[in-house]
């Protein structure tokens, strides 16, 4: 039995090391990387994060969009034995500063200036906070508290042969009871709640989902909710478990066109996205006529039965199938 997340992720490497795991938007084009790229990514930032001091049981909080970087960086302060606390990327800057001293953070990961200015703009209100990694610095200026992702990385890959052991050790560190992240709520309905969860709580639900979405390596999936959020979090670990490919959804705004682009194989959502999507096609019906609108009725009539069926449990009819 796997005993912990990052068990897990060198598992799914070691398995599907040649098969897609990221999928990147590069112009027009959509290229990938591999589980061996993955991998490899994992644990020279793990690397670079040990070389900066990370001790097991540190909290490292990530407050980004959705990017690889996120994941990559979810991984690798898992693998430092560190546990890591997402942050809605949506909040602003007086609502963030005390879920980070909540924690006592000592070390914050962000996605580039914008989420830079938050930690900025409310430092007197952090004096834990060491260290800001940026992963995406554009034109901010040189400063003391920060440093640019690309520099771990750098670290890492330059410190990866001595630092290997200590890797190893605290991998070895981890088991099913180990904290591995503190989620705060959304915050919609009241102050944020943090819930404390370990390896295994998260391990669990993604074994249980694993008998019920069957996965399969090679599969394509678009990550639709933020990484911040439990769901997805468990999604992306379940992907990589199966040797799925993920593309890492920026924005809602980004969401049709990245569908377009990648050409997802299966669609891992929460119940409101489904709602909203029948919402928009029955919207779009209600102005059709004709043969057109009869056909596209009959149409969500059909996918409705088929649903109806296998929610039941049973097989479709060989009409419903054709």
């Amino acid at each position: 039995m796997v005993q912990s997340l990052p068990e897990l992720v060198r598992t799914a490497v070691r398995e599907h090391a040649d098969r897609p795991s990221v999928l990147l938007k590069e112009g027009d084009a959509l290229v990938s990387r591999s589980y061996a790229w993955f991998g490899e990514e994992v644990e020279v930032a793990a690397c670079g994060l040990l070389a900066a001091g990370v001790q097991p049981g540190d909290r490292v909080v990530l407050l980004s969009e959705n990017c690889p970087e996120w994941f990559v960086a979810d991984c690798a302060i898992l693998a430092a034995g560190a546990v890591t606390v997402p942050i809605y990327p949506s909040l602003p800057a007086d609502q963030v500063a005390p879920l980070i001293s909540r924690v006592g953070a000592r070390l914050v990961i962000v996605e580039d200036a914008t989420q830079l200015a938050k930690i900025e703009a409310t430092r007197d209100s952090l004096p834990a906070v060491e260290r800001v990694l940026l992963f995406r610095p554009g034109k901010v200026a040189d400063q003391p508290l920060v440093r640019r992702w690309a520099e771990v990385l750098e670290t890492g890959r330059g410190q990866q042969a001595e630092l290997r052991e200590q890797l190893e050790q605290r991998l070895a560190g981890l088991s099913r009871e180990s904290l591995a992240t503190i989620i705060f709520t959304s915050g919609t309905t009241g102050v944020p709640k943090a819930a404390m969860l370990t390896h295994g709580n998260l391990l669990s639900n993604i074994e249980a989902a694993d008998q019920r979405v069957r996965l399969r390596a090679g599969e394509r999936f678009v990550t639709f909710l933020p990484q911040s959020h439990v769901f997805q979090r468990m999604v992306s670990f379940l992907g990589t478990k199966c040797g799925a490919a993920a593309l890492y959804n920026e924005s809602l705004r980004a969401l049709l066109p990245n569908l377009r682009a990648t050409h997802p194989t299966v669609l891992i959502v929460v119940p409101r996205f489904l709602e909203l999507m029948r919402e928009r096609v029955t919207e779009s019906l209600a102005g059709k006529s004709g043969l057109a609108g009869l056909i596209a009725r009959w149409g969500m009539g059909v996918a409705d039965r088929y649903a109806d069926a296998v929610t039941a449990g049973r097989q479709p009819g060989l009409v419903l199938r054709a």
